[in-house]
């Protein structure tokens, strides 16, 4: 149940900070500058890393490894990326305006293939690579933190 809890808990403050982050982009101006979407990494790594050590704290020690660390970090990047795509794919249904931007700066043959679909799609395969990646880091950091118990 803890596990359950901490990936949508995470996943859903993930989705939220993507969505602010592009808002603020969007209010900005800045959008169309698909280079900044590596910012989003300010948001992934540190709500992974919170996940992972939550876990870690709530379950027995001898429960949690490193693939299960990792995997809690890829869960809760499955919702917040997920949802995030999702809100990309109706944005993109909506906003003519950005659909046709991106279709203009692609490169040439992708320009005959891209829909809201499978821009929302790239964006959730990118995500969760990232995810795989940032999951992974995360587990080093938190692996790191070993308690040290003082000497009696």
């Amino acid at each position: 149940m803890a596990e359950r809890d901490i990936i949508i808990k995470y996943g859903i403050i993930m989705f939220i900070g993507f969505l602010v982050f592009f808002i603020f982009m969007k209010f900005l101006s800045l959008v169309s500058n698909t280079n900044l979407r590596i910012l989003n990494g300010f948001i992934h790594l540190p709500l992974v890393y919170l996940a992972i050590r939550e876990y870690k704290k709530r379950i027995p020690l001898e429960q949690f490894t490193y693939f299960s660390g990792s995997m809690i970090g890829v869960k809760a990047s499955l919702i917040g990326v997920g949802a995030f795509a999702l809100y990309q794919m109706v944005f993109l249904y909506l906003d003519g305006a950005m659909m046709g931007f991106i279709i203009e700066n692609a490169f040439a043959g992708a320009k005959n293939y891209l829909t809201p679909f499978t821009i929302s799609l790239y964006l959730f395969l990118e995500g969760m690579i990232a995810s795989m990646l940032v999951s992974y880091i995360a587990m080093r950091i938190v692996d790191m933190q070993k308690k040290i118990v003082p000497a009696t």
